[in-house]
């Protein structure tokens, strides 16, 4: 069960433009501040979060269509 979810995640993961996979791996898994996002994209934070929110939404959006349940990150 944990492989498939892994899997279905990985698959979801790069199913997003590169920008947005980017802003999500840098925030939710290496844990990196929103400010330090910032610096290293070029962004202001309040882009930097914009940009999140959206690619959340896109990552959520995805994961369910593919039969994910509501916690995929």
């Amino acid at each position: 069960m944990k492989e498939e979810k892994a899997k279905l995640i990985r698959e979801v993961l790069s199913s997003l433009n590169a920008d947005d996979r980017t802003i999500i791996l840098l925030r939710d898994y290496e844990k990196m501040a929103y400010a330090d996002i910032a610096r290293v994209t070029g962004l202001s934070e309040t882009v930097v979060k914009v940009r999140l929110h959206r690619a959340r939404l896109k990552y959520r959006s995805r994961y369910e269509q593919r039969g994910g349940d509501s916690c995929g990150m």
